[in-house]
C-alpha cells in the first residue's frame, strides 16, 4: 500500500462517527457502526483516494441547487395560484375546466411534493452537513427549511445517525423499531413492506396518522421526553439520547413551537392572510406527503434484514432507483441512496459520480423508477405477497392486523 493510500485511510477514519443517536461528533460525516478501514472489508470497495476526492463540499453547489429548487417552487405556487384564480382569460376559454379540475390538481400536488422535498431531501443533506462546506449554513438551514414541512430537523438528525449506523437492523434501527412491533421484525419472512395493499394504500392516505407522528415529534421533544419516529413512545430498548443531546432538542423544539405560533398568529392581522397560509402552505405540504411517500417507501424495502449479529452491508440492505432528471434535482440526488449509504460523507452533487462508479456492485439498483418500484410492492406475486409466503401468513391473517 502507497504512502498517498494511507494517508488516504487514515484521513476517511477520522471522519468515522459510530456513536448513533447518543452524541453527535462536532465535525464527523462518516456516520457508521465501524471505521472505514473496517467497512473496506465488508462493503466499501472503491480506491481511498477515489472516495475522497469524492468527498470534497462545495457551498456553490448547495446554494445552487437551494436556489434553483427555490425558483421551481416559486413558479409553481405563482403558476397554481393563478389556476385557481380563475383569470378572466382562462374564464373565457375551452381551456377552463381542463386547466381548473386536471391541471391544477396536479400541478397543487405536485408544489406539494417539492415543499415535502425541502423537508425530506433538503433537510437531509443539511443535517449530513453535506449540502454546504460551511457549518453554520449547514445548521441554520437546517431548522428553516423543517419548518415549513412539519420535521423537526434535530431530532430527525438523531434517529437518522442511528438509521445509518446500524441501517436495516431489527434491534437498533429506528426506521424498524418504530413502526413494526417484535414479532414481525423477528419473523424470517419481514421485508420491511406493508403487510397486505391496503396497507400499502395507508401509507399515503392516511395523512392524519403522519401529521400526528410528526408534530408530537416536536411536542414531547420539547417537553424532555424522547420518542422515536412516531412521536409517542420509545422502541429502542437498550438506546438513549444522550443528556447533551436530549437538553438540545428541547430546546429547539421549544423554540420551533414559538415560530409556528407567530406564523399562525400573523394572518390574523391580514384579510387573506389565512386563506393564502392555507392555500400556499398548510394544505399543499400536508399533501406533500402523499407524493415524497411515493419516492421514499422502498429505500429499504426487499433489502437485507440484519437480524442476530448480522453485518451491516450497505451493498445489498439499501436500494437505489436511477429515476428523471427533476426528481433527482428536487431530491437532491438522494434516489441513489444505496451510493450514499456507503459513503454518507460524500456529498450530493457528487452521488451521480459515485453511482456510477458502484453500478455493478450494488444488489438492489436494476429497478429505474419508482413507478416500477411500487409495483412491485402491488403486484401479483409482488414483495406483499412474497413476504406473507415466507412467513406463513395468509392474505386473511395480513388483514386482521388492520382491525
Amino acid at each position: 500500500m502507497s504512502n498517498r493510500q494511507v494517508v488516504a485511510t487514515v484521513v476517511l477514519d477520522k471522519q468515522c462517527d459510530d456513536q448513533g443517536l447518543m452524541a453527535h461528533a462536532a465535525d464527523a460525516t462518516d456516520w457508521s457502526d465501524v471505521k472505514h478501514s473496517l467497512r473496506k472489508k465488508r462493503d466499501r470497495l472503491l480506491d481511498d483516494n477515489v472516495v475522497l476526492s469524492l468527498c470534497t463540499k462545495s457551498d456553490w453547489e448547495g446554494f445552487k441547487r437551494l436556489l434553483t429548487n427555490c425558483a421551481i417552487l416559486i413558479c409553481t405556487a405563482k403558476t397554481t395560484g393563478f389556476i385557481w384564480g380563475e383569470s378572466e382569460m382562462i374564464q373565457s376559454s375551452a381551456f377552463h375546466f381542463a386547466s381548473k379540475y386536471v391541471l391544477f390538481p396536479a400541478l397543487y400536488m405536485f408544489y406539494g411534493f417539492q415543499i415535502q422535498c425541502f423537508g425530506y431531501a433538503a433537510q437531509h443533506e443539511l443535517m449530513h452537513r453535506t449540502a454546504f462546506r460551511t457549518r453554520w449554513i449547514n445548521d441554520t438551514l437546517l431548522f428553516l427549511v423543517s419548518i415549513p414541512c412539519f420535521e423537526f430537523g434535530k431530532h430527525e438528525k438523531a434517529m437518522h445517525k442511528q438509521h445509518h449506523t446500524y441501517t436495516n437492523d431489527i434491534h437498533r434501527d429506528p426506521e424498524l423499531t418504530s413502526f413494526w412491533d417484535r414479532e414481525e421484525l423477528e419473523n424470517k419472512g419481514f421485508r420491511k413492506v406493508a403487510a397486505n395493499r391496503w396497507e400499502y394504500v395507508l401509507e399515503f392516505i392516511d395523512l392524519a396518522s403522519v401529521m400526528k407522528s410528526h408534530l408530537m415529534r416536536i411536542i414531547n421533544s420539547s417537553r424532555g421526553i424522547p420518542v422515536d419516529y412516531t412521536g409517542t413512545k420509545w422502541s429502542l430498548e437498550n438506546w438513549r439520547y444522550g443528556d447533551e443531546v436530549m437538553r438540545d432538542l428541547q430546546v429547539t423544539a421549544q423554540f420551533q413551537i414559538g415560530v409556528y405560533l407567530i406564523i399562525l398568529a400573523l394572518p390574523m392581522l391580514a384579510e387573506k392572510g389565512m386563506k393564502e397560509l392555507l392555500f400556499y402552505w398548510l394544505i399543499p405540504a400536508i399533501l406533500g406527503f402523499i407524493p415524497i411517500n411515493f419516492v421514499r417507501n422502498a429505500e429499504h424495502a426487499d433489502c437485507f434484514i440484519s437480524k442476530q449479529g448480522d453485518e451491516i452491508n450497505c451493498l445489498r440492505n439499501t436500494r437505489s432507483c436511477r429515476s428523471n432528471f427533476i426528481v433527482r434535482h428536487l431530491m437532491w440526488n438522494m434516489n441513489f441512496h444505496a451510493e450514499h449509504h456507503l459513503y454518507p460523507m460524500v456529498p450530493f452533487y457528487n452521488l451521480p459520480k459515485l453511482s456510477d462508479l458502484l453500478e455493478e456492485s450494488l444488489e438492489h439498483n436494476d429497478i429505474k423508477h419508482f413507478l416500477n418500484v411500487n409495483w412491485e410492492y402491488v403486484k401479483r406475486d409482488g414483495w406483499i405477497d412474497q413476504q406473507n409466503k415466507e412467513s406463513g401468513r395468509t392474505a386473511d391473517d395480513s388483514n386482521k392486523k388492520l382491525l
